[in-house]
């Protein structure tokens, strides 16, 4: 299931690119047939795998939209599937296949846009508690573990004994932090758009 899903996010990738492939061949006068061939043909990744399986059934005589309806239910890409949907329901009833694919791109294009946005968005807040984690906060614990551990007592005494000793400090910057760092990257990899 999981390499399926990340089939179908690879296909979510190029899904915009190959759309706009098809449409432009489309409005050049080129039958879907041949579009779809040259979708395979071309370097679209997964898409063009995909597009590879769809084109061999129609030569085993299964009807295009039939075989777009297949390559539907093989995907596990959302919008590859609403893009498949509009062009089986335009050769149904008989629309502009190409003013409708470019009408889906657009769509597929804004939902990619809209979701790194929001991608964005949230790294910009990320940044700030990453600048105080990173910076702040290391230089906070190294001047606390300075004025804790300097002989500030007339007698050469520590001014806070025992509050950030050595050990505390190598804690804090071998451990702790490493952990905090590592849990970072973890979320920002678990964030991250899957387009």
């Amino acid at each position: 299931m999981q390499k399926a899903k990340s089939r179908g996010v690879y296909i979510d990738i190029e899904l915009p690119f190959a759309l706009r492939h098809i449409a432009t061949e489309l409005q050049a006068g080129i039958g879907l047939y041949k579009v779809l061939q040259s979708v395979a043909a071309n370097d679209y990744g997964v898409l063009s795998e995909e597009m590879n399986r769809t084109i061999l059934e129609i030569e085993n005589g299964t009807d295009t939209k039939t075989a777009l309806r297949h390559s539907a239910l093989r995907s596990q890409s959302k919008n590859y599937n609403i893009a498949l949907f509009h062009i089986v329901r335009t050769l149904n009833t008989g629309g502009n296949l190409a003013s409708t694919i470019n009408s889906v791109a657009d769509t597929v294009s804004f939902d990619l846009l809209e979701s790194t946005k929001t991608f964005g968005e949230k790294m910009n807040f990320f940044g700030i508690i990453f600048i105080f984690m990173a910076i702040v906060m290391p230089v906070f614990a190294a001047i606390l573990g300075a004025i804790a551990n300097a002989p500030l007592g007339q007698d050469g005494s520590l001014f806070l004994p025992g509050v950030m000793t050595p050990t505390t400090l190598t804690l804090i910057f071998a451990v702790a932090l490493p952990i905090i760092f590592i849990f970072l990257v973890y979320y920002i990899k678990m964030i991250e758009p899957k387009m």
